[in-house]
């Protein structure tokens, strides 16, 4: 992560220290640098998907880190990418955020076209939900693309994929996004589509299948969703 976010990060982690210290029964709770992901898989002609970031509301993918119950999570930046997963080999994904770089790792060009609509993703929005409230609306999935070079002629050998850095793809909010493991809680990723679109590759299924991931960095806090204020009463800092 170069210097410039690390700064910001270190910003935003002196406030929510300052903020948490001010809640009562903050004995031993402290803000940590962590991680969520997200995974959801592209279904063709699909244009809406839910990332749910609580553990306890069902299965992930190999991939996914959630909110246990009772924890709360700080996000400062959220990344949007694609994920190809060899279903041979869990695991070992690769995270793109430009559409030729998805078709690297697929390792084929031959039917890299068929697939050509998932730059649509990118046309989208996310909202997040804090149950049946919009407590973040509209974010535009526009900002998680890069560009990269065009797609080699058809039957090239694959190219190798240059290592994604998060500090330029991802995008760091001015403001926390406040997420706790005793709320219902998600997020809502609404893109373009059409009954025809296509995302995956039938050729492709077998071998090689394309997700999303959401992938939100922050800081989580370990039974940070049960703090309560000097007044006794459920905070807001993490009920937002």
């Amino acid at each position: 992560m170069n210097q410039e976010i690390t700064a910001h990060s270190r910003k935003a982690f002196e406030s929510a220290v300052k903020m948490i210290g001010g809640l009562k029964n903050n004995d031993g709770l402290f803000p940590q640098s962590s991680f969520l992901r997200i995974d959801q898989l592209l279904v063709n002609g699909q244009g809406n998907y839910i990332f749910d970031p609580m553990k306890q509301n069902g299965l992930g993918t190999v991939y996914d880190r959630k909110l246990d119950r009772n924890d709360g999570f700080l996000v400062i930046g959220m990344l949007l990418a694609f994920n190809v997963t060899n279903t041979g080999k869990p695991g070992a994904g690769v995270l793109a955020t430009s559409i030729p770089d998805v078709f690297k790792a697929m390792e084929t060009y031959g039917t890299a076209g068929s697939v050509k609509d998932i730059s649509a993703v990118y046309n989208g929005k996310l909202t997040l939900k804090t149950g049946t409230s919009v407590t973040y609306d509209g974010f535009p999935t526009q900002v998680f693309k890069r560009e990269t070079v065009n797609l080699p002629a058809a039957g090239t050998a694959p190219a190798v994929i240059a290592a994604v850095d998060f500090s330029e793809s991802m995008y760091f909010t001015p403001e926390y996004l406040l997420l706790a493991g005793t709320k219902d809680q998600s997020f809502e990723l609404t893109f373009p589509s059409f009954a025809g679109a296509v995302y995956q590759d039938a050729t492709e299924d077998t071998k090689n299948q394309i997700y999303l991931s959401l992938y939100l960095q922050g800081f989580l806090v370990k039974n940070g969703a049960v703090l309560y204020d000097m007044g006794g009463k459920a905070n807001e800092f993490l009920f937002p």
